[in-house]
């Protein structure tokens, strides 16, 4: 094997773990909110409206805990949240 495709490999392997310890620390986040709330992508803006906050204070909150966002792909600059990242979200502050 070359250095080359080596190193590929490596980084394979290395980038199919971090994709299987993601999906272990999401399914060990824990849902107990209102069955009524969908797990689904939202914007920063509608996750504000249904809080009855503005998008600012929203993002302030989301930078309490922003290591644990950013672990599932969060960034300041992002628009939408993900399914993951909602879930998250409702179990630091519960649903709406």
């Amino acid at each position: 094997m070359t250095n080359q495709a080596y190193h590929y490999s490596s980084q394979h392997n290395s980038n199919y773990q971090q994709h299987i310890e993601r999906q272990q620390r999401l399914k060990a986040i824990e849902f107990s909110g209102e069955d009524d709330f969908k797990i689904k992508a939202y914007t920063k803006s509608e996750l504000a409206d249904m809080y009855g906050v503005h998008v600012n204070t929203l993002s302030k909150w989301i930078d309490r805990h922003l290591p644990a966002f950013e672990e599932l792909g969060y960034t300041k600059t992002l628009k939408m949240l993900d399914p993951a990242m909602v879930r998250l979200f409702i179990s630091i502050f519960s649903t709406p």
